[in-house]
């Protein structure tokens, strides 16, 4: 765990466009968590994030995603999350 990419493009113009590959976890939250920042002062009018490649995401992570929702409510913009295919993962667990 612990490797995040994180790229951007303006879309139409008003809608901008984050696209996440790998995992967002405790090591990576603040990276995305500033990226997004960059992208909210841009003010777009949307903010779409495309998770098809993210392979997890922590607690930290849905809560960089929530935050960035606040921030861009407060703005006027929308933020939303796309493509998002995470699947419950199972916790290895041992039994007396």
């Amino acid at each position: 765990m612990g490797q995040l990419k994180v790229t951007s493009r303006l879309v139409l113009g008003t809608q901008a466009e984050v696209l996440l590959e790998g995992t967002v976890d405790f090591r990576t939250f603040e990276e995305l968590h500033k990226y997004l920042l960059r992208v909210l002062a841009e003010h777009p009018e949307t903010i779409r994030i495309d998770m098809r490649n993210v392979t997890y995401l922590s607690s930290v992570g849905v809560w960089t995603l929530i935050d960035a929702q606040i921030r861009a409510r407060e703005q006027g913009a929308s933020l939303v999350v796309a493509q998002c295919r995470l699947r419950r993962r199972q916790a290895a667990m041992r039994r007396p």
